[in-house]
């Protein structure tokens, strides 16, 4: 919605309620989701197999769009992270 986005443009943060509301792509594209030390934990084993470039040093990245908490993610979005509710 256009409140959603307004928002997300002036770098706030939605609260959980209203985000679970809309379709969040950190569910379905962040690769894994959790604490930011469990992302690391399967970060740093992905890494030991070469799944993960080696230049890059760790693996939770903060999520934009709400007051996510502890949640990370170990993808980056950084494009339409929410969606419209029911997409």
């Amino acid at each position: 919605s256009a409140e959603v986005e307004k928002v997300i443009r002036a770098r706030g943060a939605l609260p959980l309620s209203e985000v679970l509301r809309h379709r969040v792509r950190y569910l379905s594209d962040g690769a894994v989701l959790g604490t930011g030390a469990f992302v690391d934990g399967i970060f740093e084993r992905e890494k030991e197999r070469g799944r993960a470039s080696p230049k890059r040093e760790s693996g939770a990245r903060e999520m934009r769009g709400a007051a996510w908490g502890v949640l990370r993610v170990m993808r980056d979005l950084r494009k339409e992270v929410l969606g419209e509710p029911g997409e």
